[in-house]
């Protein structure tokens, strides 16, 4: 897509959640159990280098679970290997805290880069929608994704309520066992670059396995008041925080929260500097 170019080459953010460590051992690739070892044992406010990701890629997406040892995990999700080029992985690369090491896991079920970001929810890794080459029909590119650690498996639930229209490059988060994903990016299925940064709100029930947005009828949820395409999330206190990316055609340097108790946003005060891909 035309509008994929050389400013893309940073990653997406991720929000690297840890869950409860009482996983049972993968049902197809047993996990290797090591010596328990100090996570990242070094001094306090450093960096260490540490191994490298087989695979080089750029927006992707990435969660944290704990293996049935209670050791971290990272696990780096799709992405676009050329960074501009739009040439999307399947692969998924799982790295151990505790020992250092890295290994491949069970691919995505599409090829997708600009993936929104990822969430943990329980046990299991969220991810939903991104761009896919070759094109695929664009309901897929609204599709919600779940990583199952036990059996090392994915699963497609019910896609984003989005009419068929890409949502890529936005936020998530979890408050309640429920996701929260704010859409960075809305392609629409036409010749050339047919797109426009758009702040919808989406919401979705695992339980249910089902969606509400800030769309439908009545919007039961709230859109952001300014975009965040490719800007950074978390979630504070049961409340998400959303600052920076893109909005329109330039970088925004706003912080909004989104509070579900009052189902509304907030502003507050703004980081000192414009960035996004962050």
């Amino acid at each position: 897509m035309s509008r994929i170019s050389s400013s893309l080459l940073t990653f997406a953010a991720s929000l690297l959640t840890l869950a409860s460590c009482d996983e049972k051992p993968s049902l197809t690739e047993p996990e290797t159990i090591a010596p328990a070892a100090p996570a990242f044992a070094i001094a306090a406010n450093s960096w260490a280098s540490k191994a490298s990701m087989p695979t080089a890629r750029c927006l992707r997406a990435a969660g944290g679970l704990t293996n049935a040892s209670g050791q971290a995990i990272l696990y780096a999700i799709g992405g676009d290997v050329k960074c501009g080029s739009s040439d999307p992985v399947t692969s998924v690369e799982a790295y151990n805290v505790a020992t250092n090491t890295w290994r491949t896991r069970a691919p995505l079920p599409a090829r997708l880069f600009e993936l929104n970001q990822a969430a943990v929810i329980g046990k299991k890794i969220y991810v939903t929608g991104g761009l896919v080459e070759p094109e695929f029909p664009f309901s897929l590119v609204s599709a919600l994704f779940v990583y199952d650690q036990v059996t090392n498996t994915w699963t497609r639930k019910s896609d984003m309520p989005s009419a068929g229209y890409a949502v890529t490059s936005g936020v998530a988060g979890v408050i309640n066992g429920k996701l929260y994903v704010l859409n960075g990016f809305t392609y629409t299925p036409c010749e050339g670059d047919c797109g426009e940064t758009r702040p919808d709100f989406y919401r979705y029930d695992p339980a249910t396995d089902t969606w509400i947005s800030s769309k439908d009828l009545g919007r039961p949820i709230p859109p952001c008041p300014g975009g965040h395409e490719l800007g950074s999330a978390a979630v504070i206190n049961g409340k998400f925080y959303v600052a920076g990316g893109r909005w329109g055609n330039g970088i925004s340097n706003k912080l909004h929260v989104y509070d579900p108790v009052t189902n509304s946003w907030t502003e507050k005060a703004r980081p000192l500097r414009r960035r996004w891909g962050t």
